[in-house]
C-alpha cells in the first residue's frame, strides 16, 4: 500500500513537471520502426495543433483523426479495401463508406467514455495518478467498437537507438472476460510524453507478436 502511495505521488509530480510535447509543438511528424510478420516497415504519425489533426499511416491502412478538446470526433480510415468514415455526435456515431466494395452505413450509440483512436497522441494526454482509465476505441476490421482501458504499470529505463529514455510503462487491456487474453504494453516519455514504444499481440492479418519503435522526427 505504501509503495502504491509512493508510486501515485511521483506519478503526479511527472504530470506537473513535464509538458506534453503535443502542447509545445504546432506540428510534428514522427517516424517509428514497425516489425511485421515479413519484416520491418516504417510508420508516421503526423500531428498538427491547429484543429488536433493526427495522421497515422501504417504499412496495410492509414487513419485520419479529428479531435474536439482532445477526444476524437471523427475518423477517416483508409486501406487497400476499404473506405470510411465515423462522426461521433453526443453519444452517437455515424458510419458510412464503403469495405470490400459494398456500401455501408452503421449508428453506434455508446456512452459518455471518451473515444481514443491514435494511441501515440491519445495515451500521452491521459493523468494516470487514478485508477484504470475507460475508453472506446474502433476496429475497423469487424467495424465495430470495443471498450478498452489502460493503467500505470511501472517507471522503466529503456534504451532506443543509443539513447536512454526514462519511460512510463501503460498497460492497455479490452474490457471483460477478454482482458485475460491479450495486454497490449506502451512506453512513454515521462518528460514530453513522446510515445516510445509498443509491444502485443496482433490479429491482423494474421496472429503475430508485434513492435513499434520510434525512430526518428522529420
Amino acid at each position: 500500500m505504501k509503495k502504491l502511495f509512493f508510486l501515485l505521488i511521483l506519478l503526479n509530480c511527472f504530470t506537473f513537471a513535464y509538458s506534453n510535447i503535443f502542447e509545445s509543438k504546432e506540428s510534428l511528424k514522427m517516424v517509428y520502426d514497425e516489425s511485421l510478420p515479413d519484416g520491418i516497415n516504417e510508420s508516421k504519425m503526423l500531428y498538427n495543433k491547429e484543429n488536433f489533426y493526427v495522421e497515422w499511416i501504417g504499412n496495410e491502412d492509414k487513419y485520419k483523426v479529428y479531435h474536439d478538446n482532445e477526444k476524437v470526433n471523427k475518423l477517416e480510415y483508409i486501406s487497400k479495401d476499404s473506405h470510411f468514415i465515423l462522426e461521433r455526435k453526443e453519444n452517437k456515431v455515424f458510419l458510412m463508406g464503403e469495405k470490400e466494395n459494398k456500401k455501408i452505413e452503421k449508428e453506434f450509440i455508446l456512452d459518455d467514455l471518451p473515444w481514443f483512436q491514435i494511441y501515440g497522441y491519445s495515451l500521452s494526454l491521459i493523468d494516470y495518478s487514478s485508477d484504470n482509465i475507460y475508453f472506446w476505441t474502433f476496429n475497423p476490421q469487424d467495424l465495430n467498437f470495443k471498450k478498452m482501458y489502460v493503467y500505470f504499470n511501472s517507471f522503466e529505463n529503456i534504451r532506443i537507438n543509443n539513447k536512454d529514455y526514462n519511460t512510463m510503462n501503460i498497460k492497455m487491456k479490452i474490457d471483460g472476460f477478454l482482458s485475460t487474453f491479450w495486454t497490449g504494453d506502451f512506453w512513454i516519455d515521462s518528460e514530453d510524453k513522446i510515445y516510445l514504444k509498443y509491444k502485443g499481440l496482433n490479429i491482423y492479418p494474421k496472429l503475430y507478436t508485434t513492435e513499434i519503435i520510434f525512430n526518428r522526427f522529420e
